[in-house]
């Protein structure tokens, strides 16, 4: 248990540049959806019925 702890622990750490990265992204898309909600909520029910679509059973 502890060895799978610290390896993720050490993964994060070795690519923190990438949680930010991750963040901003996340960011400008909550911006961009409040800027456009009509299109946003159109891409959105486009991407949610692709994903439902293609599901596994």
């Amino acid at each position: 248990m502890e060895t799978t702890v610290l390896n993720s622990t050490l993964l994060v750490t070795k690519n923190w540049w990438l949680s930010i990265l991750i963040g901003l992204v996340y960011i400008i898309l909550g911006v961009w959806v409040f800027r456009t909600p009509l299109a946003s909520y159109i891409s959105l029910s486009v991407i949610f019925s692709i994903f439902i679509l293609f599901q596994d059973y």
